[in-house]
């Protein structure tokens, strides 16, 4: 059954599994579950590198092993902090301080580990040792849980525990340090140097600058508009259909008046017009698909919308005017054809 949705059912959920009348996680049942599955053979249980491949490893890769556990052990901060690990482990097994010294004395020495791994190395173990094995892990184990469930009645470790940090969370920092982004932003760091310091993307930066209403500088502007330029040129976009239909209109009525710039030859505003006249008239045609372009005019806020390319050409002093596919398909052309005199011949 998956924990519920609703937040004061799912901690009732979580208790009910934590709590000690749960059989589960009783030690009696545990221990009867464990010794229920002593029975069972491994799949690798009699066989050898001889017969099997599956547990042959080569001279070379032993040897590659070797080196890389000895090169770890040289290292100071992880001998300690396996020495850290094997104290803890003594004494949740409540083993004698004395014994315990003793035992880790020789511990940290490269002579006494070799000398360990000579001598366990092909090591064939009886079932009384391999099962004493796994008893001694059953109880690490529940000593364990046990000694939590104490430090978890002590409120001292409770407050500790509430106490602590969270946990880092990459979206959640960089959302929550905004205001240092914005002001970053605005003494001209570089966003990429910004992105590299919460380790994010620099579109992630982006969005908070557009959240907050904070416009871009004019050389991202500049860089946006050349990389554009640069994306639409290298598509190298031949006429399809419609075009090519368009463009045999288009010479029958004004021979060598316009070209085909939609491969990327001219761009404007970031945005590669179809047709343009190479007669001295600033005009511009641009041919839009039934399926494509009517799709994406149903955004509101898209550069499709015809209205809008329109407005964004005369910017720049050019007019526009819009074919669609569905005018080329009609069988009757007499008014695309008038349509495209009158704007040619427009001054």
């Amino acid at each position: 059954m998956p924990a519920p949705k609703d937040p004061i059912k799912r901690e009732q959920w979580i208790n009910s599994k934590r709590g000690e009348n749960n059989v589960a996680k009783r030690p009696d049942v545990r221990i009867k579950i464990r010794n229920s599955k002593l029975g069972k053979i491994a799949w690798n249980k009699g066989l050898t590198k001889e017969t099997d491949n599956r547990l042959f490893v080569s001279d070379k890769t032993r040897q590659n092993m070797q080196s890389a556990s000895k090169k770890r052990w040289r290292d100071s901060v992880y001998r300690e902090k396996m020495l850290k690990i094997s104290r803890e482990n003594l004494k949740i097994l409540n083993v004698n301080p004395e014994f315990q010294e003793k035992r880790l004395k020789g511990f940290n020495k490269a002579e006494t580990r070799e000398k360990i791994g000579d001598a366990s190395r092909g090591r064939k173990l009886s079932e009384k040792h391999k099962e004493n094995i796994k008893l001694s892990n059953l109880k690490h184990r529940f000593s364990k849980r046990k000694k939590m469930k104490q430090l978890w009645q002590d409120p001292s470790y409770i407050q500790k525990m509430a106490n602590r940090p969270p946990s880092r969370n990459k979206r959640y920092d960089v959302w929550n340090d905004s205001q240092f982004i914005i002001q970053s932003y605005l003494d001209n760091v570089d966003a990429k140097k910004i992105a590299q310091k919460y380790n994010c993307s620099v579109v992630t930066i982006y969005s908070i600058l557009k959240k907050n209403n904070i416009p871009r500088r004019p050389n991202v502007i500049a860089n946006q508009q050349m990389y554009s330029e640069k994306r639409l040129k290298n598509l190298c976009k031949s006429p399809n259909k419609p075009e090519q239909k368009l463009n045999l209109i288009l010479q029958s009525l004004f021979p060598n008046e316009w070209k085909f710039v939609g491969d990327g030859s001219f761009i404007l505003g970031g945005k590669n017009p179809d047709f343009m006249n190479v007669n001295g008239q600033k005009k511009l045609i641009e041919m839009y698909g039934d399926y494509w372009h009517k799709k994406y005019t149903t955004r509101s806020q898209d550069y499709y919308i015809p209205e809008k390319r329109i407005e964004l050409f005369k910017q720049f002093g050019f007019d526009t005017l819009i074919i669609w596919e569905s005018e080329l398909k009609s069988k009757d052309q007499s008014k695309l054809l008038e349509k495209l005199v009158s704007f040619n011949g427009k001054n």
